[in-house]
């Protein structure tokens, strides 16, 4: 078969414009024995405050200072509910609002930042903004998070993320 295109160009047909940036250690206002659950890789973890808004924080330390670009998180109840989020880098605030609803991830993009410490604070009650127990065509449920967590995270002053991962700009960390 004749496409007419000519050949394959030669070199990757993508570029990379990120790279994980790997967390050294964990901080966070509740439940710091469960905290590695935010950032194993596993979306079948996670980890969540006690429901105190005073408590509903959490805070990644890089290895070293790093060029950062991008925070991505997955939050309990990404599909139906958004958080008021504060997110600071090394103490100065980089993002203030809203999550979006989403199929899962969550991608805050950044002017690119050199830090160390990259806190994540929810800084009000989050809102329901879709019915719950929605169906998908099939007519499964919509999945919404994650065991047991994903009903903790109704409660007022929960902040409950399944996943964070941090990104600083391709070649430049």
């Amino acid at each position: 078969c004749r496409t007419g295109r000519g050949p394959t160009p030669a070199g990757p047909s993508y570029h990379i414009t990120r790279v994980a940036l790997p967390i050294a250690r964990v901080k966070a206002g509740a439940n710091p024995d469960r905290a590695s659950g935010s950032y194993d890789d596993n979306e079948t973890t996670g980890w969540e405050n006690d429901g105190h808004l005073s408590t509903a924080w959490i805070a990644y330390f890089l290895g070293k200072p790093s060029m950062i670009s991008e925070i991505v998180l997955k939050l309990n109840r990404f599909l139906t509910r958004s958080h008021p989020l504060e997110i600071t880098v090394d103490g100065k605030t980089v993002f203030r609002g809203e999550s979006a609803l989403s199929l899962g991830y969550f991608t805050v993009r950044l002017h690119a930042v050199r830090g160390s410490e990259v806190k994540i604070q929810l800084k009000g009650s989050s809102r329901e903004k879709m019915a719950h127990g929605e169906k998908e065509l099939s007519g499964q449920t919509l999945g919404d998070g994650i065991g047991e967590t994903a009903s903790h995270a109704l409660v007022s002053g929960t902040l409950s993320i399944i996943e964070a991962e941090i990104y600083g700009p391709a070649g430049d960390t």
